[in-house]
């Protein structure tokens, strides 16, 4: 069973971390070559690619022997610094 709230939640966070201005450049370049760029087969490509791992993800990590909270507690060491403030600033060395 397909859990919508779920699938409208990783949509959006997957479209919150994706550069889209990003490859601009890249696509002008080619352009600019005479490459053809077909946004439809682009779009089918990335779309089949973002529900294997909806679908699959969670196996694949298994696969590797990664567990979730592993993860999650990887990213909450690498990015604690960026919740906290600091009660005193640092002495300024000349």
């Amino acid at each position: 069973m397909i859990n919508f709230k779920e699938l409208i939640s990783v949509t959006l966070v997957l479209f919150s971390v994706i550069d889209i201005v990003g490859p601009i450049p890249i696509l002008i370049g080619l352009k600019k070559k005479g490459i053809k760029i077909e946004a439809a087969k682009a779009s089918a490509i990335s779309l089949l690619i973002m529900t294997i791992f909806l679908y699959g993800g969670e196996a694949l990590l298994h696969l590797f022997g990664i567990i979730l909270l592993a993860i999650a507690i990887k990213l909450f060491r690498d990015n604690f610094h960026l919740i906290i403030t600091p009660t005193q600033s640092a002495p300024v060395q000349h």
